[in-house]
């Protein structure tokens, strides 16, 4: 060992207690001048950084001695490099910003110039718990914002799951921080600044429950009438200033906005459309974690949003009673030919009522199949029309007929399209219904004298 390594362990020493340090920082240091010169003694070697960086990674310590006994192995390089010990010891490269791709560090740079307007602690609180947020979404393989989804957003949020309180709320405040600016930039779209409160909810991930088969089929239920999310929103704010301007209480509007936001980001993470029946959908999933009045909160709401997507007038004291319809009904297997007929009727411009007629006298047709054991068109024969008709019994003929004359509609449908295999399905129909013979009672002569004396 040579002779400048007693020299410069006791001038680091003496640089330690003239800053101050503790006594128990300073043992440690002592501890390692030791144990290291112990380390160069036994193997006859002169002092050396690379040396000496070997003898540190082969002592089993915690992390803190680990930390004290680098600082002392620094501050001795520094006097064998330079002469004198240097203020900083760290390497910008291996810092959570020095790691982060090009596109990253510009972002948290930007971040920064945001929020410097608030304290030095605030703006480095922020920063390193931003820096950590992108470094994590760069190991998971995204080195572009344009990269991020839902669901390394979820891993994000699920990532401080483990940690006090306190440390989650502050992880959760700069990841809301983060995406916040990142939609002002216009980088990412709006629900992703929805989706921190939504995740921090009493009742967690209840909102989105919906089964991953059901989306898919979701998806394919989209017509010409579903309306985009950029729209929603618009209905969203309408339904808000509305009740605002009626007097509502805080409590009430923020309600209002909780729900529409959390059913847009259920349709925004599975890539849907608004109609109300997904609307429904979404509610019936949500419902197990609902208490009855919060239920009734969020179907009012969906139900005014129905309204106002069909262009209807509602009283803002509207009483909504749910009743289960022939259309909420509908088995699975028959749904999207339906909603593809009854998009066809619409788009050939026919009439509310019309389409409205038309929907029922189909549904229940599809459900009368459904019983009979019917599980799809292909299977669909004409004795099974025709059992149909006589179990389906109306009040009058006319009533019947426009039943059938709609059903029939239905049926050539499906011929045409090929979904059937008999394209005369429609003949198993009557066009008539037959005639009726009805019992008129007619007065007794008594009768008839006893309502003379009376007039």
């Amino acid at each position: 060992m040579d002779d400048n390594f007693n020299k410069f362990s006791q001038e680091v020493m003496d640089h330690i207690t003239q800053q101050g340090y503790g006594e128990k920082t300073q043992r440690a240091y002592r501890r390692c001048f030791n144990s290291l010169g112990d380390y160069f003694t036994e193997k006859e070697v002169n002092y050396s950084e690379e040396e000496a960086n070997i003898w540190l990674l082969s002592v089993h310590m915690g992390r803190t001695t680990f930390g004290l006994y680098a600082a002392a192995v620094h501050k001795l390089n520094d006097l064998y490099l330079y002469g004198e010990i240097q203020r900083y010891h760290y390497n910008p490269s291996k810092t959570t910003e020095g790691k982060l791709c090009g596109e990253f560090k510009d972002i948290l740079e930007k971040v920064r110039v945001h929020i410097s307007a608030g304290s030095y602690d605030t703006v480095s609180r922020h920063s390193q718990q931003c820096a950590s947020i992108l470094l994590r979404l760069q190991e998971r393989s995204i080195v572009s914002i344009s990269g991020v989804n839902y669901e390394a957003l979820i891993d994000e949020f699920n990532s401080s799951k483990s940690k006090s309180y306190y440390s989650r709320c502050s992880h959760h405040t700069s990841l809301r921080l983060l995406l916040q600016f990142l939609f002002d930039k216009g980088l990412v779209p709006f629900g992703f600044t929805l989706f921190v409160d939504a995740m921090t909810m009493r009742t967690g991930y209840f909102w989105n429950n919906v089964p991953g088969e059901q989306i898919a089929r979701l998806k394919t239920l989209h017509d010409s009438n579903a309306i985009p999310l950029d729209s929603f929103l618009e209905m969203r704010d309408r339904l808000f200033q509305t009740h605002s301007d009626a007097g509502y209480s805080r409590t009430s509007l923020s309600g209002i906005l909780r729900i529409t936001n959390l059913f847009y980001l259920f349709m925004d993470m599975n890539g849907l459309r608004y109609c109300p029946r997904i609307g429904y959908i979404w509610l019936d999933s949500v419902k197990p974690f609902l208490d009855s009045i919060e239920h009734k909160r969020f179907r009012r709401v969906l139900c005014i949003l129905e309204g106002q997507a069909e262009k209807a007038q509602f009283r803002l004291n509207s009483h909504f009673v749910f009743r289960e319809t022939y259309y909420k009904r509908l088995p699975d297997w028959c749904l999207p030919q339906v909603d593809s007929f009854l998009g066809m009727k619409r788009d050939e411009g026919w009439a509310p009522s019309t389409i409205r007629m038309y929907k029922i006298s189909i549904c229940r047709f599809c459900i009368s199949m459904h019983e009979m054991g019917v599980r799809s068109f292909k299977g669909l024969d004409a004795s099974k029309v025709k059992q149909f008709n006589l179990k389906d019994r109306h009040n009058t003929p006319e009533g019947k007929n426009a039943y059938n004359s709609r059903i029939r509609k239905f049926l050539e449908y499906l011929g045409e399209n090929h979904i059937s295999d008999n394209p005369f399905l429609s003949l198993s129909l009557p066009c008539v219904c037959a005639s009726r013979e009805t019992l008129v009672i007619t007065l007794t002569q008594a009768e008839q004298d006893s309502l003379r004396d009376i007039f």
